[in-house]
């Protein structure tokens, strides 16, 4: 499908989700393994902060992105 190396975990992660949801849909239904388009942004955090998105991310086996999104779309 593609070289090594050029999934990302979040990628990755998103198309688990989806192959699984796959499982669970009817046989006339379709799962999109479209790739979400990000914008990168830039934003200052204190250590403390930086520290705490870590180890939530790393529980969640998920990235700082995706904990700010979480976050973001919980408000």
């Amino acid at each position: 499908m593609t070289d090594a190396g050029n999934l990302t975990h979040v990628e990755i992660a998103l198309m688990q989700r989806s192959l699984s949801k796959s499982e669970m849909l009817s046989v006339d239904e379709n799962v999109s393994l479209t790739k979400v388009r990000k914008k990168a942004v830039s934003i200052s955090l204190s250590k403390a902060t930086i520290s705490k998105l870590d180890s939530l991310a790393n529980e969640k086996n998920v990235s700082r992105s995706d904990i700010i999104e979480m976050l973001i779309n919980s408000l």
